[in-house]
């Protein structure tokens, strides 16, 4: 079994909406240039954006929810994409470059 770590970068869309932009300056603040191991680190940034989003439409109610959407076109690449809903605009994109894959033997072996 193999892990793999990305470094991310986030990047933001100047179209954007409200929502994206005030999402994108807190993902930017907290996963901005930092290491992660795919699997549970990478589902606790969508949690973590969905958490956010959810606090933002509560504050405002003319805010529409976005999607946030994990994509590993080959694994040498991770996107998390935040997006309308029947949009193809994205609002940013945190896009996670392979910089290591670990092998690690499987406990059930």
């Amino acid at each position: 079994m193999s892990r793999r770590k990305y470094f991310l970068q986030v990047s933001c869309f100047n179209n954007t909406t409200k929502l994206g932009h005030l999402l994108n300056k807190k993902v930017y603040a907290k996963y901005n240039h930092t290491l992660v191991t795919e699997g549970e680190e990478v589902q606790k940034i969508v949690q973590y954006i969905r958490d956010e989003m959810k606090d933002e439409l509560m504050k405002n109610r003319r805010l529409k929810e976005m999607l946030v959407t994990v994509n590993t076109y080959d694994k040498n690449y991770l996107y998390i994409l935040l997006h309308p809903r029947k949009s193809v605009d994205y609002a940013f994109n945190i896009r996670g470059i392979l910089i290591k894959n670990e092998f690690v033997e499987d406990e059930n072996d």
